[in-house]
Parts: C-alpha cells; sequence; structure tokens
C-alpha cells in the first residue's frame, strides 16, 4: 500500500526555492542542517554518465558519456513532464513488460490511482516562485542538466515517431519545466 501524500510542507526554517537560490547567488549558502536546493546540481548526469569515479564531475565530457550511455543502455527514458507520451512508447518498445500500462495509468483501479496521483504530483505555490534573477542563476548552473533533459526529450519524440506514435497524445497531462520554453 501507498502511503498518502499530503501537501508538501517546507521544515521549520528551511528557506523557500527562491530564498535558496537567492542565498547562493550571494555566497550564503549554508543551509543549516536543512536541504540545500543546490545540492542535487548534477544528479541527473551523474546517474547516466555511470559509476566511474570520472563521472563524479559536472562537467561537458560527462555529458557526452550520459548522452551515449543512455542511447547505448536505455530502452528510453520516462519524461516525468511527458509521462503518458513515455507510457506509450514504453508499451511500444517493451510489449512484454509493459503491455496495457497506458490503460492502466488513464483508468486507475484497485489501488493505481494513488500511484498515478504521484506521478501527476506536483504544487506550485505562488509565494514560492522564482524570481528573475535565480532563475537566470538555475538556468547557468543547471546548464548541463538542461541539455540532457532536452536531449531525453528529443530521443523520446524520436522514439515516439518511429514507433508510429503521435506525439501530441497526453499532451493534457504534461507540464511546463523550470524554464520557459
Amino acid at each position: 500500500m501507498i502511503p498518502t501524500l499530503g501537501q508538501p510542507t517546507r521544515s521549520g526554517n528551511a528557506p523557500s526555492l527562491n530564498e535558496c537560490v537567492n542565498n547562493h547567488i550571494m555566497g550564503k549558502n549554508k543551509s543549516g542542517g536543512t536541504f540545500d536546493c543546490m545540492q542535487t546540481v548534477g544528479l541527473q548526469l551523474r546517474f547516466f554518465c555511470g559509476v566511474s569515479r570520472n563521472c563524479r564531475e559536472y562537467n561537458a565530457s560527462n555529458l557526452a558519456m550520459a548522452k551515449a550511455n543512455i542511447k547505448r543502455n536505455f530502452a528510453t527514458v520516462l519524461v516525468v513532464e511527458k509521462m503518458f507520451l513515455s507510457l506509450i512508447v514504453l508499451e511500444k518498445k517493451l510489449p512484454g513488460i509493459f503491455s496495457g500500462i497506458t490503460e492502466r495509468y488513464k483508468h486507475p483501479r484497485n489501488g493505481n490511482a494513488e500511484l498515478r496521483s504521484r506521478i501527476n504530483f506536483r504544487t506550485v505555490n505562488e509565494k514560492d516562485t522564482l524570481d528573475i534573477e535565480a532563475r537566470a542563476y538555475l538556468q547557468r548552473e543547471l546548464a548541463l542538466e538542461y541539455e540532457l533533459y532536452d536531449f531525453a526529450v528529443r530521443r523520446l519524440h524520436e522514439q515516439a515517431r518511429a514507433c508510429d506514435i503521435d506525439i501530441t497524445r497526453g499532451r493534457r497531462r504534461e507540464r511546463s519545466s523550470l524554464r520557459n520554453r
């Protein structure tokens, strides 16, 4: 059984994302024991790059390795903002394992509704929106992550076209990413 998710809250006096990013901009990045918003920079790049010591670095050569590993070792990469399209591609590419997953996602039953709501879980809090400086800082600091994300999205679209899937399917479930496109 999946535990019920409540509204996420910041613990105690933890800063909002905007406050945390602005603290980093000003060089005041001590989180005082709370979660630091920048501690996961490069996480996806490191994951897809691999386990070698070199993959711990956040650089362009590791981005190239991550892209090569995705092409070589992953049937597809699910993109949360394009979850339904991702599931359609996964079902087409690996039907022996994922046959019927899109129907189960569209029509949850037997407790699957909660799983679907967790997959689509997103909270927008107006007071936590990013100011211009914070957004620009994140776009700079996360440039390689953005490039890897864009690569995964392009690859997903290519895979969908190769499987004769209309890439506009499931668009109502897609969410915008951090940056405006």
